[in-house]
């Protein structure tokens, strides 16, 4: 866990309830995408784990822009995590068609992204302040990565999902935090109104 001495509570229980959802195996090929500082894949049991980031320091298997296609073979992969990627990028669909494309028949995605509804946002608004999670312009060059391009609700990821050739199996939230603590636990939280959404989709 050390690497995650930096990272928001709510972020360390999204970690884990994500690794609730892989079912691992020896013959199984992983792909973690955005995985370069920490790989929700790691100590899971398969036959290969491939990491794929956009930055290099991170040392992933493939550096790689995520807004470009994936450089791996059609139906190769048996299971795709991507940990809050799909806000960051230009164009999330095409996004969501490289993953199907890379896996293999019945292969699994387990995917990530911040609620831009969750229920603090909807407070926020009615005070004229923006959500948390909302897309926003970004000042430099520099900053692009780390800003979000698209905002995400429940109905509209499993409509690209759906669109996109997947069959959704599991939804989950991480919960609601104030701060860093606890208010509302993922387990009595509605879907609606957690921070985070956690979806597990099988390629139809």
């Amino acid at each position: 866990m050390n690497k995650l001495n930096n990272e928001h509570n709510c972020d360390i229980l999204r970690y884990s309830e994500m690794k609730k959802l892989i079912l691992g195996g020896k013959n199984k090929i992983i792909v973690d995408i955005g995985g370069g500082l920490y790989s929700i894949a790691n100590n899971v049991e398969s036959k290969k784990i491939i990491i794929i980031d956009g930055d290099k320091s991170f040392k992933p298997t493939i550096v790689a822009d995520l807004n470009n296609p994936l450089t791996l073979k059609d139906n190769s992969v048996d299971i795709v995590i991507a940990g809050e990627i799909i806000e960051h990028l230009i164009n999330p669909f095409r996004f969501l068609k490289e993953i199907n494309r890379i896996l293999k028949k019945g292969g699994e995605l387990i995917l990530s992204t911040p609620n831009a509804v969750d229920l603090k946002s909807r407070i926020k608004v009615l005070f004229g302040r923006l959500p948390t999670n909302c897309a926003r312009a970004f000042p430099t060059q520099k900053d692009h990565l780390f800003f979000h391009k698209t905002d995400w609700n429940w109905k509209i990821l499993i409509e690209f999902f759906e669109k996109a050739g997947f069959k959704i199996e599991k939804k989950k939230t991480n919960g609601l935090f104030l701060g860093t603590k606890f208010k509302i636990p993922c387990k009595i939280c509605p879907l609606a109104f957690g921070e985070k959404i956690i979806i597990k989709a099988v390629k139809k």
